[in-house]
C-alpha cells in the first residue's frame, strides 16, 4: 500500500504555513498585508483542509459557500478553490 498523509481543518492560526502551500505550488509570492486580511475575511476555516506529512502541510484545498439558483429558488452549494500541492509531493505511485 502506498503512502498515506493525512487530511484535516486548519486553524486560522495555522494559515500562514497552509498559504505558503499554495504560493510554493503556483510559484507566487506571498500576500501583502492587505492581500492577507482579505483572505481572512473570506475564509471559511470549517471548510480549509490540509495534507500533511508529519507536521508539515503538503497540500491544500477549500471550498467557499454560496448559493446557486435552480427552478425554484436558491440551493446552497460549494465552490473547491485553492487546491495545491508541493511539486515534491506530485505524481508519486501508490
Amino acid at each position: 500500500m502506498g503512502e498515506v498523509y493525512p487530511i484535516r481543518l486548519i486553524t486560522e492560526g495555522e494559515f500562514d504555513e497552509f498559504n505558503a502551500v499554495t504560493d510554493r505550488a503556483f510559484l507566487l509570492s506571498p500576500p501583502s498585508g492587505e492581500q492577507r486580511s482579505r483572505y481572512l475575511a473570506c475564509l471559511e476555516f470549517d471548510r480549509c483542509i490540509a495534507a500533511f506529512d508529519g507536521t508539515a502541510k503538503i497540500g491544500t484545498a477549500v471550498a467557499f459557500s454560496f448559493q446557486m439558483s435552480v427552478p425554484g429558488g436558491l440551493a446552497p452549494t460549494a465552490g473547491v478553490s485553492w487546491v495545491s500541492v508541493l511539486p515534491s509531493y506530485r505524481r508519486r505511485a501508490s
